[in-house]
């Protein structure tokens, strides 16, 4: 059962998932490379904030979610030796080229789930659009990892829909870039994506 989430990343998306996250009740920390940074320290400040080194983060979470530029990715987790079997939401995103599963590649010995990558990082505190939820989609290799994430996704507020094994991370790129796309039209950001079955 996830109760610590330790968010990796101080800019924008990192500042939603805590609002977020700690919004649900869950335990959050905030994890940098430099948690002395005026990023960090700002976050640490307005949200009441534990500040921890990314070594620190992986021994205390119970989940960690990277926040990071999609570009920072593979310094960022190669960096660290062990993930120590941890569970890790990647929701990075690689708009200058780069593999939208490049963390599982290089986070040695961490169960990464592709997630929360979807949608503007605003939304996560407010997935529901007049009593329909957005989908949420994610993939990863690891069943018991994916099946904890989907109860993070459920928990806030989203229609979680499994879409495979991490690879599979490369099927839900475009939809990023589309929904990047869209945003930027009259439509502005308040938009998500949805899946549709007939039952």
């Amino acid at each position: 059962m996830i109760a610590k989430i330790a968010v990796i990343g101080s800019g924008f998306v990192g500042e939603e998932l805590i609002k977020a996250f700690t919004a649900k009740g869950y335990d959050v920390r905030l994890a940098s490379r430099d948690p002395q940074g005026e990023n960090a320290q700002r976050l640490a400040s307005q949200y009441d904030l534990m500040t921890l080194t990314l070594a620190e983060a992986i021994a205390w979470a119970d989940l960690l979610t990277l926040a990071i530029p999609g570009s920072a990715v593979r310094e960022t987790v190669s960096a660290i030796p062990d993930w120590q079997n941890k569970i890790v939401i990647d929701a990075t995103n690689h708009f200058g080229g780069g593999s939208a599963s490049e963390a599982a590649e290089f986070a040695h010995n961490a169960r990464v789930v592709k997630a929360l990558n979807t949608i503007g990082a605003e939304l996560y505190s407010r997935p529901d659009f007049d009593g329909i939820k957005a989908t949420m989609f994610y993939c990863g290799d690891h069943e018991d990892a994916k099946a904890q994430v989907q109860t993070l996704i459920e928990t806030l507020g989203f229609e979680p829909l499994d879409v495979g094994p991490i690879n599979n991370a490369e099927l839900i790129a475009p939809l990023v870039r589309l929904w990047v796309t869209l945003s930027r039209t009259s439509l502005g950001r308040e938009i998500a994506f949805k899946l549709l079955r007939r039952t």
